[in-house]
């Protein structure tokens, strides 16, 4: 019997699918991240989390990434989210010069491979990069004696993540006028987001 898969690279079909199956699109790409193309197995994967699709994603697949030069390799075995999630902080900017992008997966399921530098660049974070060609590897929330709590990878050091879906957006209202990310994510502002979360004292008001 033949096996009905749906095309990554093919946004009408993909959006027709979504329709038809009554999910947004994100959520239809998020299936696709996580299983796969086969639509028997997206019916069953988006049945098993309900029709509207918004339970926390995980997934337990195992996934490389490597950074520009490919001296540092990130394998993920275990638990993360297949979703991303975006911050436009004044560091975050700097940091990357315009946009932060990244996927969380726990601490137990990454393993990396090569020299990596990290940059203390506040009293709960770290920042990690490749010595070697400068690519951006992780964000991590840290303990108080340096441990990482979890890992916030960059989705772009991985093949697998060039389909998967945007969860989140923070400090929205900090976004460069060249910046806008459309859809129907969760969004914060400054205010909001430090409301709740640790945040830099005396960043660009």
């Amino acid at each position: 019997m033949d096996v009905q898969t749906l095309d990554p690279a093919d946004d009408e079909a993909v959006a027709s699918w979504a329709k038809q199956l009554g999910v947004p699109v994100a959520t239809l790409r998020e299936a696709m991240a996580a299983i796969g193309t086969d639509v028997d197995k997206i019916k069953a994967w988006l049945a098993g989390r309900g029709a509207g699709g918004r339970a926390g994603a995980s997934s337990a697949a195992t996934i490389i990434g490597h950074c520009l030069c490919g001296a540092v390799t990130i394998a993920v075995a275990g638990e993360h989210d297949p979703r991303v999630g975006a911050c436009h902080c004044r560091m975050c900017q700097r940091w990357t010069g315009g946009l932060f992008l990244c996927f969380t997966a726990e601490v137990c399921a990454v393993t990396v491979t090569g020299e990596v530098v990290r940059y203390r660049s506040s009293s709960f974070a770290e920042r990690a990069f490749c010595p070697r060609c400068g690519s951006h590897l992780w964000f991590n929330d840290v303990d108080e004696r340096g441990r990482a709590e979890r890992y916030e990878l960059m989705p772009g050091l991985f093949d697998t993540a060039r389909g998967w879906p945007l969860r989140s957006e923070i400090y929205v209202d900090r976004a460069l006028a060249s910046v806008q990310l459309r859809g129907d994510h969760r969004r914060k502002s400054r205010a909001e987001y430090e409301a709740e979360n640790p945040f830099v004292e005396g960043d660009l008001p």
